[in-house]
């Protein structure tokens, strides 16, 4: 009934600047919480030797080895294939001046016709 009986802005925006701080205040919670969680630090009885550390060391080298393979050969395969877009775009290009050239023969040779009608 409060709500329905105000009819002055101020209420209203008194109403919307309260309801604003509430949903930061809300979401400025939320986040902070899930940061402690997220920082929340255990010393495990079954601490990992250093046989374990590394064993992971060595596999982690081996996983950036391939991965960096990997890259050169997606790498390789792109150069491969712009090389080849390339002569492609040349062949093209090549053929187009062919053509180019055929078409300005052809209007040269209407224009004679045309020159020729009208002069009979």
């Amino acid at each position: 009934m409060f709500l329905a009986d105000s009819t002055t802005p101020n209420t209203w925006e008194a109403i919307g600047i309260l309801t604003a701080v509430a949903g930061v205040l809300i979401a400025a919670y939320g986040t902070f919480s899930r940061r402690s969680l997220e920082r929340t630090v255990t010393i495990s009885p079954d601490a990992a030797s250093k046989q374990d550390l590394d064993a992971h060391k060595s596999k982690s080298s081996q996983d950036v080895k391939g991965l960096h393979n990997k890259i050169d050969r997606v790498q390789g395969e792109i150069n491969g294939r712009m090389h080849s877009m390339g002569r492609d775009i040349g062949v093209i290009s090549g053929q187009n001046d062919l053509q180019t050239q055929r078409l300005a023969q052809i209007d040269a040779k209407l224009d004679r016709l045309i020159e020729r009608k009208h002069q009979n």
